[in-house]
């Protein structure tokens, strides 16, 4: 049946309807005006000028060579094509906006994120009220992390349909045919896809357990195994590693180096206490929406298992509450029964107020602001970013050979990368944030440096700083 207030899916014999709400419309309002505040965030000083680097190098020579910015690197390290795609698409951005079109493309991405998000739990008959609260919490959630732009931001976009996909009502095959896809897709463009595969696991796991037959509780493996075989059908043919995708973004995870740095270890050796509370708050906040859900109906196993893991991993990585923060929100809203009353269709005021809030985001977003008024790019970044630094010393760097480690520059490692892509090609800068590809050892003296630990001195002697 198709009107001009709902649609409806059949498969199966089972009815799924997507029909446009006030609550869908209000949601998409608010989505619309984060990422508008979001697109007017300087440009911080964080891996993205590495990236950037990188990103141009596929694009104009079509494949990676991380020797050609930094002299330091180890030969085919594990995880050098574990951003390919995220890459590209931050150079082919510079390309066309310069520091302006990486605002518009971190904007966009957070944009599509709510945007899937919204559309795909209101088709799975997510009441309004409970929509519009998912997403405010979603963007409350995110506000710690979502204004620093990484390639981890176009990951997300994938991340969150795809597990609103597998949560998805019923029995039916093609959400989980999709799901594939976009898991996939997320390995083209990031490393942490890999979570997409516990995360889907504890999932289907769950719908098993919920089951009240044999095939309800076979089925859900069946759906998980053509999954994974997308999945790992599409990272084969397309991902620059092939197969290998999968191991080097294991590896990458193992390197020792990548577990100094203080977002891989626990969240409880934080030096602030506010990430643990701001944890503290939400699992508490999900736990009793699933002891309510429980009340209500039978256990959600679907939206538990999956909930227990990603709360639970924090406590040993601390870079994991960005997944834990995105999917909270999704569990509490699947974890109660669907609601597919037909409601009041949308009159074409409030369409047309939607058109008209799009026209004023478009008119406020931070990248037309630098169109209109030609703004530099210094006044596009970040205060700390050293632009004056990198301007001033350009005629004195000169290119040097892979690992000769003499006439160095040393700094912190999100100075070091907008260095490295300022200083290109083989800048003599010691240390940047993507620090997978450095040797082990060499982070290692750099932090004992970073650090001012004794022998310091002699250390920036000898590399000739």
């Amino acid at each position: 049946m198709t009107n001009v207030t709902a649609l409806r899916f059949h498969e199966l014999g089972e009815s799924i309807m997507f029909q446009p709400t006030r609550g869908l419309l209000v949601s998409l309002g608010i989505a619309l005006a984060f990422a508008t505040l979001i697109s007017r965030v300087p440009l911080n000083q964080t891996d993205v000028w590495l990236h950037l680097g990188f990103g141009r190098q596929w694009l104009e020579t079509g494949k990676l060579n991380a020797s050609a910015l930094t002299p330091i690197v180890m030969p085919e390290a594990p995880g050098l094509n574990s951003y390919w795609l995220a890459q590209c698409a931050i150079g082919w951005s510079w390309q066309v906006g310069g520091v302006a079109g990486i605002q518009a493309l971190h904007a966009l991405a957070i944009l599509a994120r709510l945007l899937a998000m919204a559309l795909l739990l209101r088709a799975c008959g997510v009441p309004d009220r409970r929509l519009v609260l998912v997403v405010v919490v979603t963007i409350g959630l995110a506000l710690g992390h979502a204004p620093v732009f990484r390639p981890q931001a176009m990951a997300e976009t994938f991340a969150a349909p795809l597990l609103i996909l597998v949560l998805w009502p019923g029995l039916m095959w093609w959400p989980w045919i999709v799901a594939g896809i976009l898991l996939g897709t997320w390995g083209l463009f990031h490393g942490s896809f890999l979570i997409g595969f516990p995360l889907a696991t504890a999932v289907a796991i769950g719908q098993g357990l919920q089951g009240n037959s044999f095939k309800e509780r076979i089925l859900p493996a069946g759906r998980w195994l053509a999954m994974g075989v997308i999945a790992i059908a599409i990272l084969t043919v397309l991902h620059p590693s092939g197969f290998h995708a999968l191991s080097d973004a294991v590896d990458m995870g193992r390197n020792r180096a990548v577990r100094l740095q203080d977002e891989w270890r626990p969240l409880w050796t934080n030096r602030s206490i506010i990430p643990m509370m701001l944890w503290a708050a939400s699992v508490a906040w999900w736990a009793w929406a699933m002891a309510v859900a429980c009340r209500n109906e039978k256990i959600p196993w679907s939206c538990l298992l999956p909930g227990l893991i990603l709360a639970l991993t924090p406590l040993l990585h601390q870079r994991l509450l960005v997944w834990w923060y995105l999917s909270a929100p999704i569990l509490v809203a699947r974890a109660f029964r669907p609601d597919f009353a037909v409601q009041a269709p949308i009159t074409w005021r409030a369409w047309a107020g939607l058109a008209a809030a799009t026209t004023l985001a478009i008119a406020a977003s931070g990248p037309w602001a630098a169109f209109a008024q030609k703004l530099p790019e210094r006044e596009l970044v970040a205060a700390a970013t050293p632009v004056a630094l990198a301007e001033a010393l350009a005629g004195t760097i000169q290119p040097l050979d892979a690992n000769r480690p003499t006439g160095r520059v040393f700094a912190s490692e999100s100075l070091g990368d907008y260095l490295v892509w300022r200083w290109r090609p083989r800048a003599p800068v010691l240390l940047h944030s993507h620090v997978h590809l450095l040797p082990p050892e060499h982070y290692e003296t750099c932090l004992r440096v970073k650090w001012a630990l004794p022998g310091w001195e002699a250390q920036l002697d000898q590399w000739g700083v």
